[in-house]
């Protein structure tokens, strides 16, 4: 992980304490600000290819009343 830059040719202790503050924060902040959510990569052409294949074809493997109870809309609108 890249640190905040500080510079150390810095003479003053008051300087140092600020700089270092600052970096403490800084990184804090880093940290907080990733994601904890884990990311799932969807296959969303796989899914509707499915879709599709299941419900939407001439010959769809499930009727049209399951087709209605399973997404709540009629499968005339998607025609």
């Amino acid at each position: 992980m890249e640190s905040f830059p500080i510079d150390t040719n810095s003479d003053t202790s008051s300087d140092n304490d600020t700089l270092e503050f600052f970096e403490k924060a800084y990184n804090e902040l880093d940290v907080l600000s990733r994601s904890k959510k884990k990311v799932v990569d969807h296959d969303h052409i796989h899914a509707n290819e499915v879709l599709m294949k299941d419900y939407l074809v001439e010959n769809p493997v499930y009727n049209v009343e399951t087709f209605r109870d399973r997404f709540s809309v009629y499968q005339k609108i998607y025609f």
